[in-house]
């Protein structure tokens, strides 16, 4: 562990690792407290060293800072009122200066967060047998085949993790996809994507999109082939609009006990969902108020604690729930 110095950023030591302990409080969590002891421990360490160092790092950015902060805010001031002609120009270059001084000091806090993401969360994905990847992503090709959103130009991928859960292939990514409309960008989708290849075999694509009401409803684009399919569940048709490019096969997907199973989905996320079926994958895309699945916590919080990794755990089984309410490992 760093030694204690005078910088009052960086003086309040850590909790000692050999004294904190993983306490299972879920089935979820069952076996993880071995795990961390053998595994997870190591890595947290690592990772407060580093949490200090850029601690110190951005205290120095800050020192080093404030003197030409205050000599550039100094003679500015001085400049427009000397040359007012010239006051939009040295406006400009305080508000440069500025911006260039805030990315300095924040780039310690997120070359911490890039630390994290790439030692810690593998690690604690690995429990589970699965792989976190921050270079891979479900595909733009895939999102594009499932018509579950509209055209969209820029798709940015902020976690990406893999495995087999109760034998179903699933990949899982937070996203967000927009698009330029004018000189502005509007955001077309941002949350979480499940897609998990599925046992039953079918050739065409059925579309599960959120209910606009009767008249969003006939106003809806359709994709090329797709019509709207009319379902005898009540509950789930106040939910959800089904588009597909084959009546019987969509009825074969949405089997009532799927239906059902779909609608304890949306209600246990509380969130709009809508899914696609295609190419022998389902597609799940969850709205939420961030792109990020996992958010590393603050650098200003020691990483020497357990609060974070029961989120962390948490949020994995979230998706492992979905996999189990909606039964994508039998074909019923």
């Amino acid at each position: 562990m760093p030694e204690a110095n005078s910088n009052p950023t960086t003086t309040a030591q850590p909790v000692a690792l050999k004294d904190l302990k993983f306490e299972e409080k879920e089935p979820y969590e069952k076996g993880f407290s071995e795990y961390f002891e053998t595994t997870v421990k190591s890595e947290l360490e690592s990772t407060e060293k580093v949490r200090l160092q850029k601690l110190d790092d951005r205290e120095k950015v800050k020192k080093g800072f404030t003197k030409p902060l205050y000599i550039t805010l100094a003679v500015g001031f001085v400049l427009i009122v000397l040359v007012p002609d010239l006051s939009r120009f040295i406006i400009m270059v305080m508000i440069i200066f500025a911006l260039i001084r805030w990315a300095a000091i924040n780039a310690p806090a997120g070359e911490y967060q890039m630390e994290v993401q790439k030692k810690v969360f593998p690690v604690i994905v690995k429990f589970f047998n699965f792989s976190y990847d921050q270079g891979k992503n479900i595909g733009t090709q895939t999102v594009k085949d499932s018509n579950l959103l509209k055209n969209f130009e820029s798709y940015q991928y902020a976690d990406y993790f893999s495995g087999i859960y109760n034998g179903v292939d699933i990949q899982i990514e937070g996203a967000i996809f927009t698009i330029r409309s004018g000189k502005s960008v509007v955001v077309v989708f941002q949350g979480e994507m499940i897609l998990a290849k599925l046992n039953k075999k079918f050739t065409g694509k059925t579309v599960v999109k959120c209910d606009a009401g009767k008249i969003g409803n006939l106003m809806m684009e359709k994709p090329a082939g797709m019509e709207h399919v009319k379902l005898e569940d009540p509950k789930f048709e106040s939910i959800f609009e089904v588009l597909s490019t084959d009546q019987i096969e969509a009825r074969y997907l949405l089997t009532t006990a799927f239906m059902e199973r779909l609608v304890k989905l949306s209600e246990f996320y509380k969130a709009p969902l809508q899914c696609s079926f295609f190419d022998n994958v389902l597609l799940i895309a969850v709205q939420r108020p961030s792109p990020r699945i996992f958010q590393p916590a603050s650098i200003e919080k020691s990483i020497i604690n357990t609060d974070d990794i029961h989120e962390f755990l948490a949020k994995m089984n979230t998706v492992f729930e979905a996999v189990d309410v909606l039964k994508l490992s039998t074909n019923n």
